[in-house]
């Protein structure tokens, strides 16, 4: 019943949480204001979600991505590993995780996805 709506405002309404991707079912959909809730995660990426201005998302603490300056990344949510050795439920790990050595986990990362393809190489020759 909402497929043809064009305007939507709803800031200043103490919403939370995400924003539903569902909203970028609203094909007719020219205006809208998230302002000012407590919206957190990332902006969809998708259909008008990528005309809208980030006027349309300020005031939003934990929101993130575009048309937002706020990256998504980094990721800002810490896990924290439980005694029997498995992750938080729900959790996302940070990309600045180092492990108990202290060196970082993307850099170890880095080296091996770029060694796969000299392995390939190397073991066709």
């Amino acid at each position: 019943h909402l497929q043809q709506l064009e305007s939507l405002d709803v800031s200043y309404n103490d919403l939370n949480g995400t924003i539903p991707t569902q909203l970028s079912d609203l094909n007719f959909l020219s205006f809208l204001n998230l302002s000012y809730n407590k919206l957190e995660g990332s902006i969809p990426a998708v259909k008008q979600f990528l005309t809208f201005s980030a006027s349309s998302f300020e005031g939003n603490a934990g929101l993130c991505g575009p048309p937002l300056e706020t990256s998504c990344f980094p990721l800002e949510k810490t896990c924290s590993i439980a005694t029997n050795g498995t992750e938080e439920a729900g959790c996302v790990p940070t990309q600045s995780n180092t492990n108990d050595n202290g060196d970082n986990d993307d850099s170890k990362k880095k080296w091996f996805y770029m060694g796969i393809p000299l392995g390939f190489v190397v073991g066709f020759w």
